[in-house]
Parts: structure tokens; C-alpha cells; sequence
């Protein structure tokens, strides 16, 4: 973690989480919450912390 890029290598997993969540919306409601949940976290700068385990 105190690698200069390591903020940068998170950043980049936490898009692909949410990329993730994207191809769930259309099979599951629940994906499409969570899905809207973790854009506007990532859209305000809020980060993770609103994150719903799934």
C-alpha cells in the first residue's frame, strides 16, 4: 500500500467492480440498486463506504 501507484491500482479494481455490477442489472433488481448505489458513489467521490455487499 505504499507503492506511489497502489491509490491509482484501486481505483482502477473499484471501476472494475462496478463495471461488474453493470452486467447484473439486467437479471436482478437488486443488482440494479446496488448498481445505481456504486455510480453515484463514484459520480460524488464517496468511494466505497455505501457499498452493499453482493
Amino acid at each position: 500500500m505504499n507503492w506511489p501507484g497502489y491509490s491509482v491500482l484501486a481505483d482502477v479494481r473499484e471501476l472494475m467492480m462496478v463495471a461488474w455490477m453493470g452486467q447484473q442489472v439486467a437479471t436482478s433488481a437488486r443488482s440494479a440498486v446496488e448498481f445505481a448505489r456504486r455510480v453515484q458513489s463514484l459520480r460524488t467521490g464517496e468511494g466505497r463506504k455505501e457499498w452493499q455487499p453482493f
